[in-house]
């Protein structure tokens, strides 16, 4: 979603206007490089982590989710993505991940759902 576009559904771009088009594609090369902003701020922060990992896995090949939490010294029972960055939240998002995730990527509620 796009605050200049707008919270639409486009089945085919080649159905829109030339000046919509344009639009369409200005904003998704803004979301792009905004996108890859946050991803390199990330691993820039995170290098050390990424180095660990890299030596861990040139010398073990695999490395299991214990393996890779006790390497980065994350508690066990802390989830996957339990490391937080202090990033801005990308353009339309509420900083909530959770909204994001569908009923399939949150098995409690989906379980409740189906009761």
């Amino acid at each position: 979603m796009s605050s200049a576009v707008g919270p639409i559904y486009i089945s085919d771009i080649r159905s829109q206007s030339p000046q919509m088009q344009k639009e369409i594609d200005r904003e998704v090369v803004t979301l792009l490089k905004d996108a890859e902003a946050r991803v390199r701020t990330l691993l820039q922060r995170r290098v050390k982590e990424l180095d660990q990992l890299a030596k861990a896995l040139v010398e073990r090949e695999t490395l299991n989710q214990v393996q890779i939490k006790t390497l980065l010294g994350l508690k066990q029972e802390e989830a996957p993505g339990g490391i937080k960055e202090d990033l801005p939240a990308p353009p339309g998002d509420n900083g909530s991940s959770e909204d994001q995730l569908g009923a399939a990527e949150k098995p409690e509620e989906a379980k409740q759902a189906s009761l």
